[in-house]
């Protein structure tokens, strides 16, 4: 590919909106029995040509707990393993830690909505920090926040709205 035209497709794809991804939703495409598994499924196709995705470490975490704890079936684990990793490596989703001020904005989350348990709080602070446009999350408590959301400027969507 030439040089020019691999520069103008990077700057294409880096004014893509910034979507912060929760835990949730790539766990409901993996789910078969899942009743939002197409809608997840359809958003996460989405991601590297609508959407740049980033995943922040606590929810690799969060996935990587849930996947060792609750499938006790080797294949099944491998399953998802490579799912996640096509996923990462098809859809150019990257990966974001916590900043000093993180655990800041953390404090401020859980004061103004303390329904949202320790996890997502920190997912949801992670995203504010990166500057994050949308987070999307199955999370009730958090969709349409708009205390959240005024106050830190992101937006919090469900898959299914995209």
């Amino acid at each position: 590919m030439k040089s020019k035209t691999l520069e103008k497709l990077i700057r294409r794809f880096q004014r893509l909106p910034l979507h912060g991804i929760d835990s949730s939703i790539i766990l409901e495409a993996f789910d078969e029995k899942s009743k939002f598994r197409e809608p997840c499924k359809d958003y996460l196709n989405k991601i590297g040509y609508n959407f740049r995705g980033i995943l922040p470490i606590s929810v690799v975490g969060e996935l990587f707990t849930i996947i060792e704890t609750d499938i006790t079936d080797k294949t099944e684990k491998e399953i998802f393993f490579q799912f996640f990793d096509g996923l990462v490596k098809k859809r150019k989703i990257n990966f974001t830690t916590p900043k000093k001020t993180t655990f800041q904005t953390a404090e401020k989350v859980k004061e103004l909505e303390n329904r949202i348990g320790a996890t997502d709080v920190l997912n949801l602070s992670i995203a504010i920090e990166e500057g994050i446009n949308i987070f999307v999350t199955l999370d009730g408590d958090m969709l349409h926040n708009k205390q959240l959301e005024n106050e830190f400027n992101i937006e919090i969507k469900a898959p299914y709205e995209f």
